[in-house]
């Protein structure tokens, strides 16, 4: 196994120019769901409670908590979704990412 550098050229070329739209429109998603998780996560030192936390299919903001119940807002990199689940099946939404104009 040979160490990880920056000469590895394993990673592709990411280029800002190409990616610009993608990079606004999914700094405005999570700036969206940081700030619902912000309203509704109980207040901790530094600010804990907001993270991201990464999955193999994107990031995820954990339990958040509301009332009785609690959900879980994903970001699905793979299907381009963006999901909002509790423990219950039905109420299980998947939104469409869409690029904006930012």
């Amino acid at each position: 196994m040979q160490p990880v550098n920056a000469d590895n050229e394993s990673w592709p070329p990411l280029p800002l120019e190409e990616w610009q739209d993608t990079f606004a429109t999914l700094h405005m998603w999570t700036q969206i769901v940081g700030k619902v998780r912000l309203a509704r996560a109980a207040m901790l030192n530094h600010w804990w409670q907001t993270p991201f936390y990464v999955t193999p299919r994107g990031l995820t903001t954990s339990s958040i908590p509301c009332g009785d119940v609690s959900f879980e807002i994903s970001f699905d990199f793979l299907d381009h979704r963006l999901r909002i689940q509790t423990l219950s099946v039905l109420s299980n939404r998947r939104n469409a990412m869409r690029a904006t104009n930012a």
